[in-house]
């Protein structure tokens, strides 16, 4: 479930403004002005709920964040509010005004850039803002859960509904670094050599994975929300191994690193490949364990089964080298 760490669409958001014109300001204990606006109809926000909620964060000139345009409601849950809070700290004043909000309302709040620019934890971070800005937020409270696992339920559904348009999202943005892709044609060489080398015939992902299909399988390839039982060994190009298991993973959900996901997904039950992963599609700058920065990764895969449910939990190995890695 995706924690939160902009809110009824541009058009939307131009309302609000306009209804906040005839609502009083009130402020958070850290100062922060806000406005509820809303019927008071709907169920009161309680310490533990999970709150799913739509926003849009912006300047005058600028849209911070849409989770409208993201495609992906967030998701909160609600702790003890803190006896003092601080004006730059916005997790914590939103938490301060859910509790005063009930499902249905919607949430006006402005705060000044000036102050978020003078915060030394901000200085080596690159801010989508500048001095003399004014940073709106805009919250649209959907639903209040009860529970982690309604919460989790209902997350499970937003994502695989959104799978489809979330991954050309990822990939636009993926193909426009220029970061990420002037380490894609360091690696994208180094494979290329190899495969050139060895004789080795790859077909192309729209990400970049070259799989070398050894066996294609029997039967449908996996779909987004199935959950695929698979055997791998995780290799550098050079032939060191690092790691060999089985690994349960959900199509669609994040749960592993893009590289692998996408040579998994090019293969039925039964199937068998090799998958050549550019280092940012794996663990990128950072590695992981034994896996070094930028690291081109080879994949053995082998799907043993192609399920619609959760499988029973099985035991794992001891280093996890398809945990998840945020794009």
């Amino acid at each position: 479930m995706q924690i939160s760490k902009n809110l009824l669409g541009i058009l939307s958001a131009a309302l609000v403004l306009t209804a906040c014109n005839n609502v009083d300001f009130k402020k958070t204990t850290a100062g922060v002005p806000y406005k509820i606006l809303g019927n008071g109809k709907g169920d009161s926000i309680r310490t533990n709920n999970i709150v799913k909620f739509e926003v849009i964060q912006k300047t005058k000139d600028t849209v911070i964040f849409s989770s409208y345009k993201q495609g992906q409601p967030q998701y909160l849950q609600m702790q003890t509010i803190p006896p003092s809070l601080n004006y730059n700290d916005i997790g914590g004043n939103l938490m301060e005004i859910l509790a005063k909000a009930k499902k249905g309302d919607s949430i006006y709040i402005s705060q000044s850039a000036d102050s978020l620019l003078k915060d030394p934890r901000m200085a080596q971070t690159p801010l989508p803002f500048k001095k003399g800005d004014q940073i709106i937020t805009t919250v649209k409270i959907v639903e209040v859960y009860k529970t982690p696992e309604e919460a989790q339920a209902a997350s499970t559904k937003d994502r695989l509904a959104n799978s489809e348009k979330l991954d050309k999202d990822n990939l636009e943005r993926f193909q426009k670094d220029t970061m990420v892709q002037s380490q894609m044609a360091k690696d994208n060489k180094m494979i290329e050599d190899y495969l050139a080398k060895n004789n080795i015939q790859t077909q192309k992902t729209d990400w970049g994975v070259y799989l070398q299909i050894v066996n294609p399988g029997q039967g449908p390839k996996p779909k987004v929300g199935q959950f695929v039982q698979v055997h791998y060994t995780v290799s550098s190009l050079d032939g060191k191994t690092f790691e060999t298991g089985t690994y349960p993973m959900q199509i669609g959900m994040g749960g592993s690193i893009k590289g692998f996901e996408e040579g998994v997904k090019q293969l039925a039950k039964g199937g068998k490949a090799k998958a050549y992963v550019p280092s940012m599609l794996g663990y990128g700058p950072q590695g992981s364990g034994k896996i070094g920065p930028n690291e081109v990764l080879v994949f053995d895969l082998e799907v043993l089964d192609i399920l619609d449910k959760q499988p029973a939990p099985a035991q794992q190995p001891g280093t996890d080298t398809t945990a998840a890695k945020s794009k």
